[in-house]
């Protein structure tokens, strides 16, 4: 059987991904009633923004059928980046993510190290390139191959970067998993980027202050 390698899957989104509409006419009407729904948010205190944070992850894990959301902010405090927000990750995993707390340098090192750019803002770290500290960790088989270039191993993720009007980095939202244990398709990738673009926007005014 043919081995099909993760260089080979990151080829096959990437070239989904450039030539992907973001939705066809038929859900034209859902996405724009997404989008308003999200623009009502208001955020004005942490909760509202935690309101709107959960809202974003119940969207991606029932909607778009991601089967692991986590969300990481920037804590203005100590410009340190948390995660804040997480859906279906085990006990652990979360205890483990809780305690983290990133440097904007050593976020810039492991996408440089580990992941493979989809777009502007997505990028994608395949379970062949986790090391082996993080496979005992989270009990990820890095050696099972793919039948597919659309297969999903549990290991894989993506992060998509959050900018806020200025430009400035404020976090990511991370996503694992789908119902049927295949890769994202490029317009699930695509709508999570623009949801993480009005997040972006509606966020821009708590960062500035």
């Amino acid at each position: 059987m043919e081995i099909v390698t993760a260089e080979r899957v990151f080829l096959r989104m990437a070239r989904e991904y450039r030539h992907s509409a973001i939705t066809p006419e038929n859900e034209s009407e859902k996405l724009i009633a997404l989008i308003k729904k999200l623009l009502k948010f208001k955020t004005t205190s942490d909760q509202d923004i935690m309101n709107l944070l959960d809202e974003v992850i119940r969207i991606i894990a029932s909607e778009l059928e991601i089967n692991e959301v986590s969300i990481l902010l920037l804590d203005k405090k100590d410009k340190k980046y948390r995660y804040v927000l997480f859906y279906g990750l085990r006990k652990e995993v979360v205890k483990h993510h809780k305690e983290l707390a990133y440097a904007l340098d050593e976020i810039i090192e492991y996408g440089n190290k580990s992941m493979k750019k989809i777009s502007d803002t997505t990028f994608v770290c395949f379970a062949e390139n986790r090391t082996e500290e993080e496979a005992k960790f989270f009990n990820l088989h890095i050696n099972k191959k793919r039948a597919f270039d659309d297969d999903y191993i549990e290991g894989d993720f993506f992060d998509t970067y959050i900018y806020d009007s200025n430009s400035q980095f404020i976090g990511y939202i991370e996503y694992t998993g789908t119902k049927k244990n295949k890769m994202p398709p490029a317009k699930t990738i695509l709508i999570i980027e623009l949801m993480v673009a009005i997040i972006g926007t509606l966020l821009s005014n708590h960062y500035a202050t």
